[in-house]
């Protein structure tokens, strides 16, 4: 699973097929049978030699033709099979330094063509391509030791480069010096016989491609990777053909053996690494073809997100832990009256406030230590409205607060809508209040009117009566004061 993070922080997991590599799945019975194949390549070979050379140790074939043919074939099959190989098992030191090996043997054995079987001339080319080969195979073994990431000396272009051009421009460079100044070679075949000298740059890569050739299985062995499969017997058997030189003739029904072995090895070889870089390509074909559709997909998705994001009626920020503005809205920029990305990295405090001081309201303060979201209503003098500010906290997975959500409302016309509605609400209880004050006016002007009533009556019955003068004023007195 692959995790892919947007700017503002937002994550898509997207499942993509594994590249194929050197690193296989450790099969041991695989690697048991692969391993008797080895021995095989060992025994087999050289059992054949023995009884051959039991049951016709005189016979010969000279023909220079197929001898022509099998070289010329022997020198440009390691070369393809070399490039093969590099490319297939590419981004590895020992590979890198294996296929030189190849291609440094390929072009001296090369040299070969156009030189007579066991003459001093085709000894020292076949034991120096066998001494290149063991140089730059030992070398493989060696550099695999040292990851690149522990060395940073040279780059992976460079070494490439490095490696490759050297060996083939030393390897042919010593071709053609070897066969411009042939006669005057040291010897190292003279008289049917092998010199000091010969055995001494024959034995001496023999031994280098026994050790190669057991380190690369001795790591198929521990690895399963099967390139080391490949490697172990491709050494093996660079290993028995140069050491045939001890025991054959020119044109030997052995000799020819081994010629034509050599041959066979490196086309099996190089069907086997074409059939893996092709199956390779295939894969990553296939491979590209998911990641392609994956980046759309992922594209989309960013899309979908920004048009959403943008399409809020509230601001939106995306906030870093450490109060750094990194995403917001259309809405945000329309409030804060912004234009383009350069509010980018800059604190939330500078942006709203220009100030260097955290707000003394913060919620998301609040937030990072409650791990829950916080709110707060806020008055805003340079903008001239009522807000509502939520900081939620945005939870990596090792549950760690890494970014925030600040959404901010406009409640302005929220605010003054309910300070309208406690106005009315005012007027509503003092109307009430009045209303009160009103009835209990009427009750009491109720209750007084009774008794005033029969006041008055009696006062009206009082005048019409036949009183005495003195008395009709204080009558009158309190009619009136009834009436009033």
């Amino acid at each position: 699973m692959e995790i892919i993070e947007f700017s503002q922080g937002i994550k898509i997991g997207i499942k993509i097929f594994p590249r194929e590599n050197c690193l296989q799945t450790l099969d041991t019975a695989q690697i048991n049978r692969n391993t008797l194949i080895l021995l095989l390549f060992l025994i087999l070979p050289a059992a054949v030699m023995a009884a051959v050379l039991f049951l016709w140790p005189g016979l010969n074939w000279v023909s220079a033709i197929p001898y022509t043919a099998i070289e010329t074939l022997g020198s440009f099959i390691p070369l393809l099979l070399a490039v093969f190989v590099l490319a297939r098992y590419q981004n590895r030191p020992v590979v890198l330094y294996f296929s030189a090996g190849l291609i440094g043997m390929a072009i001296i054995n090369g040299f070969q063509i156009v030189t007579a079987p066991r003459t001093n001339l085709f000894v020292w080319l076949n034991a120096s391509a066998g001494m290149i080969g063991g140089i730059l195979f030992t070398l493989a073994v060696f550099r695999d030791r040292f990851p690149r990431r522990r060395r940073q000396t040279m780059s992976v272009c460079k070494e490439t480069g490095l490696v490759l051009c050297g060996a083939s421009l030393a390897a042919f460079a010593f071709g053609a010096v070897s066969v411009a100044f042939a006669p005057v070679l040291p010897l190292t075949f003279l008289n049917d016989r092998f010199t000091a000298l010969g055995l001494t740059i024959i034995i001496v890569p023999v031994i280098m491609l026994v050790f190669s050739g057991s380190v690369f299985y001795l790591k198929y062995r521990r690895s399963g990777a099967r390139e080391f499969f490949l490697f172990s017997a491709i050494v093996i058997y660079q290993f028995q053909a140069l050491e045939t030189l001890f025991f054959t003739d020119a044109w030997s029904i052995i000799w020819w053996m081994w010629q034509s072995l050599r041959l066979i090895v490196y086309v099996v070889a190089l069907s086997y690494v074409l059939k893996e870089y092709f199956n390779t390509s295939e894969s990553l074909v296939t491979e590209v073809a998911v990641r392609e559709k994956a980046q759309t997909a992922l594209r989309k998705a960013e899309e979908d997100w920004r048009n959403s994001f943008n399409s809020l009626d509230e601001a939106m920020l995306i906030i870093s832990d450490d109060h750094i503005i990194e995403r917001m809205n259309l809405t945000g920029l329309k409030l804060l009256g912004l234009t383009g990305n350069n509010y980018r990295g800059k604190h939330c405090r500078e942006v709203f406030r220009g100030s260097v001081h955290v707000c003394a309201k913060c919620p998301m303060t609040a937030a990072l230590h409650t791990g829950k979201s916080q709110s707060v209503e806020i008055y805003d003098e340079s903008l001239g409205g009522h807000f509502l500010i939520k900081a939620s906290p945005i939870i990596d997975e090792q549950g760690q607060i890494t970014k925030f959500t600040y959404v901010i409302r406009d409640i302005t016309a929220e605010i003054k809508a309910r300070e309208k509605e406690k106005s009315l609400q005012q007027e509503l209880n003092l109307t009430s209040r009045l209303a009160s004050i009103g009835e209990l006016a009427a009750g009491i002007a109720h209750e007084i009117n009774n008794p005033l009533t029969s006041v008055i009556g009696f006062a009206q019955m009082l005048k019409r009566m036949d009183v005495p003068e003195n008395m009709r004023e204080g009558i009158d007195v309190i009619h009136d004061g009834a009436l009033r």
